[in-house]
């Protein structure tokens, strides 16, 4: 599933966060972002930040004030220390929790401490949260009722909601408009572009980009309280040059086996088979071992019209599209 900055699912999450002016605010989903016990559950391909394709949702959660991220997929039990951008703050930190203790073979507690790490225990467990008022607080209690972890946060009611930066998309090629919405009554709403501030006490603005911009848009009211600024990169992208149109030819793919924990240059090794396919999928590839593989394609494909187009890769360990040598 595609859940990059400026895919549907993306979009969907941050319209939720944006829209939602209350409290709290706690997300769910199956991987984790944030786990000290090894991701992948082997030595040679151990990460200790979490599944690789969820890290671009850390920077949403903190932009709209995420308090917990619940997480599964490792059968164990974790929280983290609050987090905000690569850091503990306690004030602004969001807490990450894996708990896959439902049921099932549990998977062992990271052995040595990682510096994100509050709490971890490998037991079967249940969550209890209690929220009253400005004050959330947590248990972790295992099958025999103890409770082995405790948090307990109180938080300020004087905060304001996060401004919405929306566009059709985050690249463009000659210019493209970008909206940005305020949804806090009676406060202003900032917006920073390349080094220059505009305002407006609207409840939204309209920016005309015509080159690569660094976009920052916060609000603030007028008893100086501001939100947490929001931040989005557009990008003009320049048009490639125009190639011969490719004849209909099947895709060369090369298969090679290595103990890879980084994409390798390929141009440096001999593949173990070659081979002839008419798709790009991974399937086709029939590894002979687990996990200790990589493949190359290589071939020509039709581009119908000018426009921007969007590749979605997805591997464990790297990946790499080159088109036209870039």
């Amino acid at each position: 599933m595609d859940i990059l900055p400026g895919s549907k699912q993306y979009r969907m999450l941050e319209n939720a966060l944006a829209s939602s002016d209350v409290q709290w605010k706690i997300a769910l989903h199956h991987h984790p972002v944030y786990v000290s016990s090894g991701y992948y559950n082997l030595v040679e391909q151990k990460t200790f930040t979490g599944d690789p394709n969820t890290t671009q949702l850390r920077s949403l959660y903190e932009t709209y004030g995420v308090d917990l991220v619940f997480n599964g997929h490792i059968h164990n039990y974790e929280r983290t220390m609050p987090i905000y951008q690569g850091q503990i703050d306690t004030e602004k930190g969001v807490t990450y929790i894996t708990t896959g203790g439902g049921g099932g073979k549990l998977d062992e507690a990271a052995i040595s401490r990682t510096w994100f790490m509050a709490e971890t225990k490998s037991r079967h467990h249940y969550i209890k949260i209690k929220i009253w008022d400005n004050t959330l607080s947590l248990e972790a209690i295992d099958s025999t009722g103890l409770a082995f972890d405790r948090r307990e946060k109180v938080k300020d009611r004087t905060w304001l909601t996060t401004p919405l930066i929306e566009c059709d998309s985050f690249s463009f090629m000659e210019k493209t408009k970008v909206i940005v919405r305020n949804p806090n009554p009676n406060s202003t709403l900032v917006v920073q572009a390349n080094g220059t501030y505009q305002l407006t006490t609207s409840e939204e603005m309209q920016v005309t980009l015509n080159e690569t911009t660094i976009l920052t848009a916060f609000v603030k009211n007028n008893a100086g309280v501001e939100s947490r600024p929001s931040t989005r990169t557009f990008s003009k992208l320049t048009l490639m040059p125009a190639q011969k149109k490719a004849r209909k030819t099947k895709i060369k793919a090369e298969y090679y086996e290595g103990f890879y924990t980084v994409l390798p240059d390929f141009d440096k090794l001999k593949p173990l088979k070659t081979f002839m396919t008419d798709t790009l999928s991974l399937d086709v590839i029939q590894p002979r071992v687990e996990n200790h593989w990589a493949a190359r394609f290589q071939g020509k494909f039709t581009v119908p019209e000018t426009k921007i187009y969007r590749f979605l890769l997805e591997s464990y360990d790297g990946s790499r599209l080159l088109v036209d040598g870039k």
